[in-house]
């Protein structure tokens, strides 16, 4: 006998389901057994379930009124789907999910299902949800004790009341509050829990929430790597596949024309964008395109590269809607890897004897270029902030370029200066994943901190190893098409050559826990570089055993530093060596806090030789008009170190939002239309952001930390200043 379901679809009798419908609404296996029998010689072709389910009503109604009212309820039990559909209950829906998602044997899968109906026929209710039912079979795993399985099993997602807030108040998360940004913070907290539940290991995702190590962007964990630096020579020969095969957008041919060319760089970095979750650089941007601007004037080059600063700034694909992450890397001459490599020409070609060494004049005019677009700013005055200027030393640069970088890092502390003259990471090369160690916490457990650190430098090992893997795997199924796209048989990314990031946090407060020292002074400088010495053993060790580039920096990335101190002093107590209790923080990375800039860079010097990992030295300015000479001074001053290979000097931006007046200085009013609706912009560890979206106790760091002037001597910001920034709701923007 063919039965009609409600789906229109005709399917064989199934007598053992009838049994199983009565015998959980209370009749006994015989009885069960005897009305599925005579439904079956009562039956037809075509017959409904709606009717089979009304002869059996009637056949226990007439034996028993009480199963026939349980069997009512079971039958008409409707389940809200999260296909968006309601259909009727069936426990063996249960047991093939179960059992497909878990690998459960059908016997255990159905003894639950069993357990959760007996469960829902108590609560009597008209409908249920599939979450409902997913969160009853969760709760009865756990009464089993498969926790395991219930890992398998749990949905992810987030509270209805936090949708709501997020939809109606904001996250200090989103930089511009936008759907877009909603959106994207939803998706962000199912990601974040799929890598916790079902990506990692539970020791390395307990290690993440406990805070002994911080998994940067751990909701693009399951997905993409972190930073990317593009070699735009590849698409200038080639041409652009945006999607990374053709199939879904327009293909592009080599770029003839500059205008073509600097298209083709945005467009990289759109495309790179959505493959990426942090950063994308250029590197070498005005070598690469000098050979497409020969022949212009400069005010058509400065033309073409606003052009491109607008569209990078303007074009909202990044995360949440935002401007693309992007760096233009800019050499200040030509450097000795470049000098004799064949330039590609217009229309993707090289012509035999014409280097970048020939193109010299041209990739100064670009920089230029792009100093001057950056000096001006907006139509409003206010600085780009993206794409960030890398101002790559190489040799003795011009005093002309270098001091026009000095006049645009006095006015706004855009520049960061690269001092080695090589790339910054490399062509096709970044950071795959980024993992940050809680140092100061190793100090607060029983055991010898030395080896709390070791065992958690192998847990980062095996985070960015993982992470490795999940990228390797994403690439094969084509989920990173962009960078998967071929030339000459070879993949445009390669796990193999990307960087496997491992840095720390507190180095200042785990010193002073276990020496009383201050990192300053002697023996606490001393014990610090030890401590970094042990990690760096850790570090080669992980290279020699993966044959894979981890690095050891004292890079600062997110906001980790806060975070760590938050949850120490919440667990730990008066034993959490905290800066600010109130808002607490720790020392970014090896960061040194003194009143000499001189004291700072010596410091700070000494750490940087000993990791194998660029770190960045950051200098905040004090308030106030600089002069370029002296910021010149100060920048030659620092190249002149060879401790100090990058760096970059901060400026503290009050914008107004009136009349978009931009002034070097903490002030709550604006100094030229005197409105109060204004936002002070900084750097933390990143790009210019709103200090406004950052947390009180990023705040509280910010303000606690030194202005220079431009003779290195340390400024502390005014109490007028510090009640400026500090009376800012708790990361909610203007």
């Amino acid at each position: 006998m063919k039965v009609l379901k409600s789906n229109n679809k005709l399917v064989r009798y199934d007598r053992n389901k009838v049994i199983q419908t009565a015998m959980a609404a209370g009749a006994p296996l015989k009885l069960a057994t005897q009305i599925a029998s005579e439904v079956r010689g009562e039956g037809y072709d075509g017959m409904t379930t709606d009717e089979i389910r009304m002869r059996v009503y009637i056949k226990l109604k007439k034996i028993n009124p009480d199963f026939a009212e349980r069997y009512v309820y079971r039958s008409n039990m409707q389940v809200r789907t999260s296909s968006t559909s309601l259909d009727n209950f069936e426990i063996e829906k249960i047991i093939n999910s179960l059992s497909e998602e878990t690998r459960v044997d059908q016997s255990f899968a159905k003894k639950i299902a069993k357990q959760v109906e007996k469960e829902l026929g108590r609560m009597r209710l008209n409908y249920v949800t599939a979450p409902l039912i997913r969160e009853i079979v969760n709760v009865k795993l756990l009464e089993h004790g498969m926790e395991s399985v219930r890992a398998r099993y749990t949905r992810l997602g987030m509270p209805v009341y936090d949708v709501k807030r997020l939809l109606e108040s904001g996250s200090r998360d989103i930089a511009q509050y936008s759907p877009e940004a909603v959106h994207k913070l939803m998706s962000d907290q199912i990601a974040r829990e799929y890598a916790l539940i079902n990506v990692l290991p539970v020791d390395l995702a307990d290690a993440h929430i406990c805070g002994q190590i911080h998994i940067h962007d751990l909701n693009y964990y399951p997905l993409r790597p972190t930073i990317f630096s593009h070699d735009l020579r590849f698409f200038l020969r080639r041409g652009l596949k945006a999607d990374g095969t053709g199939e879904y957008t327009a293909v592009a041919g080599p770029a003839k024309h500059p205008t073509s060319a600097l298209m083709h760089a945005l467009k990289v970095l759109i495309a790179g964008q959505t493959e990426c979750s942090r950063e994308q650089y250029i590197e070498d941007f005005n070598n690469v395109m000098a050979p497409y601007v020969s022949g212009l004037p400069y005010k058509d080059v400065k033309q073409l590269v606003q052009m491109l600063f607008y569209e990078i700034s303007q074009t909202s694909v990044g995360k949440g809607g935002q401007a693309i992450y992007a760096a233009l890397s800019f050499n200040t001459s030509v450097p000795r890897y470049l000098r004799d490599v064949l330039a590609v020409q217009p229309g993707g070609r090289t012509k035999k004897g014409l280097t970048y060494g020939d193109y010299e004049d041209e990739a100064e005019m670009i920089f230029k270029a792009a100093l001057d677009v950056s000096l001006e700013g907006d139509a409003l005055g206010k600085p780009f902030i993206y794409p960030k200027v890398k101002v790559n030393v190489v040799g003795k640069p011009g005093d002309d370029m270098m001091h026009k970088a000095a006049e645009l890092t006095a006015k706004f502390g855009l520049p960061y200066f690269l001092n080695s003259g090589r790339q910054f990471f490399g062509n096709r090369r970044g950071t795959i994943q980024h993992v940050t160690l809680n140092l100061p916490q190793a100090a607060y457990v029983p055991r010898d901190p030395m080896t709390v650190i070791d065992n958690r430098m192998k847990k980062a090992f095996e985070v960015l190893l993982l992470k490795k893997k999940v990228v390797s795997r994403n690439l094969q199924h084509n989920l990173l098409p962009f960078l998967k796209q071929k030339a000459a048989g070879l993949r445009y990314y390669n796990p193999q050559k990307q960087l496997y990031v491992i840095s720390y946090s507190g180095l200042s407060e785990f010193v002073k826990n276990e020496t009383n020292e201050d990192i300053k002074s002697k023996a606490g400088s001393s014990y610090a570089s030890s401590v970094l010495k042990s990690m760096m053993r850790s570090v080669d060790t992980f290279r020699e055993e993966s044959e894979l580039d981890f690095i050891l920096t004292g890079a600062p990335k997110g906001i980790c530093y806060t975070r760590f101190a938050e949850l120490d002093l919440g667990r730990y107590g008066d034993r959490a060596l905290v800066r600010a209790e109130r808002n607490p923080y720790y020392s970014k990375t090896h960061y040194v806090s003194s009143r000499r800039l001189s004291e700072k860079l010596r410091v700070e010097g000494r750490m940087n030789c000993i990791v194998n990992g660029r770190t960045l030295t950051h200098i905040r300015l004090c308030d106030g008009e600089l002069h370029a000479d002296d910021v010149l001074k100060m920048v030659n001053k620092t190249l002149s170190r060879k401790d100090v290979k990058y760096f970059t000097f901060s400026r503290d931006l009050t914008v107004c939002s009136k009349c978009g007046h931009v002034q070097a200085a903490i002030t709550g009013k604006c100094g030229s239309c005197k409105s109060p609706r204004v936002a002070v912009w900084s750097r933390d560890t990143g790009h210019l952001q709103n200090t406004r979206t950052w947390n009180r106790s990023q705040r509280q760091a910010y303000v606690d930390e030194y202005r220079y002037d431009t003779r290195g001597r340390g400024v502390e910001v005014s109490a007028r200043q510090k009640k400026t920034i500090m009376r800012y709701g708790d990361g909610k923007t203007a």
